[in-house]
Parts: structure tokens; sequence; C-alpha cells
């Protein structure tokens, strides 16, 4: 059982050490075509790195109270399949950007990053707006284009007009309010005036009339506030037109053209090897 063990072991080593020979013999017997198309394969890289489009990448923050992540969803996959298909024009419209600049454009994709911070704004969330385009100087023109392509959208627009209309009628109710207010105030100090502080007007206190009166301004000014901060998208931090591409890189396209370089010499190979092996026997069985 002992011998049996020992002389398959020694048969392994003796085949693989066959087979690392006849590998090695085979690298150097075709050492040209391998070095041939690998250096094709790198020429081939580099010569994409300098022919290919390079391509910038921006990120627009804006921040929403009325915009949803299902909605950007929708937005950016829209966006996506229109460029892909190569819907200048459609694409043109959606944006407000002309064809042309719309035809640099690679990707669009907008995401919720996370809802704000601020307590006076719980609803709001933060979106994040990312482009890829191979002409940086269109992102200007593009920003302008996508608050307004965002802001347009039917659901967007009625809840803004229905917020609008809200925070109208409570600063309404709030201005009658005040005025009430205002005009308890005048006639208690006439009141006062009149006949000083009797008895009469004790069931009133002065101080949580003025205090009433306080709140209601500061309701007023808080409504006047949201009313002009209504709009749907508001822009955190614009577009910044970078000045080095993301892609392409050297290093990856060299990469590449080095692995197709390799892959093309291994299959000339094995189909060369193959070839070799078929002849020698049809000659062995002629």
């Amino acid at each position: 059982m002992e011998d049996n063990t020992q002389k398959y072991s020694s048969e392994d080593e003796i085949d693989l050490g066959q087979l690392l020979f006849r590998l090695t013999r085979t690298l150097k017997k075709y050492q040209i075509l391998l070095i041939a198309s690998i250096a094709v394969g790198l020429g081939l890289g580099f010569t994409h790195f300098r022919l290919k489009k390079p391509v910038f990448e921006s990120s627009m923050m804006v921040r929403s109270n009325i915009l949803t992540e299902t909605y950007s969803n929708t937005v950016t996959e829209n966006i996506a399949r229109l460029i892909q298909e190569g819907s200048y024009d459609l694409l043109s419209e959606k944006l407000g950007i002309s064809t042309d600049q719309t035809k640099s454009l690679k990707a669009i994709e907008v995401g919720s990053v996370r809802e704000s911070e601020d307590p006076s704004e719980s609803n709001s969330s933060i979106f994040l707006v990312s482009v890829e385009t191979t002409d940086n100087s269109i992102l200007a023109d593009l920003e302008k284009g996508l608050v307004q392509y965002l802001e347009t959208n039917e659901y967007v627009k009625k809840r803004v007009d229905l917020r609008k209309q809200r925070y109208q009628a409570l600063m309404a109710k709030a201005s009658e309010q005040i005025r009430e207010i205002d005009s308890l105030k005048d006639k208690l100090n006439e009141r006062i005036l009149a006949r000083g502080a009797g008895n009469d007007i004790l069931l009133l206190n002065p101080t949580n009339i003025y205090t009433t009166a306080l709140s209601l301004y500061k309701e007023e000014l808080s409504y006047i506030e949201n009313l002009e901060l209504i709009d749907s998208i508001q822009i955190i931090e614009g577009f910044t037109a970078f000045n080095n591409p993301v892609k392409p890189k050297l290093r990856v396209s060299l990469i590449g053209g080095f692995g197709s370089g390799l892959f093309l010499a291994i299959a000339l190979i094995v189909f060369q090897e193959i070839r070799n092996y078929l002849k020698k026997l049809e000659a062995e069985n002629s």
C-alpha cells in the first residue's frame, strides 16, 4: 500500500514537472507573439485613453420639503433612459438647455442624502444631484434647468400651491386676531385713562393681552417667512466645474489593454497548438 502511494506521488510530481516544462517551452516558443500582442494591447489602451473624451463629474445639493425619494428615483430613471436612447431634443425640452449641451450629458442621478437637521424644517430632505458630462461649461445652465424641471412637475406644483394657500389663510387669521387684540388694547387703555384702575377692569390682565399680541406678531412673521421660502427646491450648493476629469484614467486603460493583449496571445497560442496536434495525429494515422 505504501509503495503504491509513493508511486502515485512520484508520478504526479513527474507529470507536474513535465507540465511546467512544456508550458515554459511553449512560452519561449511563442515569446515574440506574446510580446507583440501585449505591446499591441498596451498601444490600444493608450490610444483609447487619448481618443476618449474626458468625462467630468459634479454634484449639486438641494433641499426640499416636497420632493420625495420616490419622485427623485423616477426622475433619474427617466433622464437616464433618454440619455441612453439619445433623445436629445426631448432632453433639451425637459432640462431647458440646448440640444448640443444635452449631447455632452453622460449620466444624471438624484438621490436622497438625509433629512434636514434644522428643527424649523423637520419635514425637509436634502438631495444630491450628480451629473457626468464631457463639457463642464454647461453646468451653470444645467443647474437652472434641473431645478426648473423638478419644480414644474404637476405633483410638486400642486403641493406648493396648497401650502401657499395654507400660509396665506393662516396669515389672514393671525392678522385678524392681531387687529382684535389691538382694538382691545386701545379700549383698555382708554378705560384706564378715563376711570383709573378700578375694580371693573381687574378681570382683564394687561400683561396677558400684551403677551398674546406679541405671540400673534411672531406667528404672523413666521407665516410670512415660510411663504417667502415656499419654493419647492432650494439650492444649498450648486455645481462646481472641476478641471480634472474622472475618466478615462490612463492606468485603467493600460491595464485593460494589457489584459486584452495577453488574452489574445493565449488564444492564438492555444489555437496554434491544437492545430499542430491535429496535424501530428493526421501524420501518424496516414
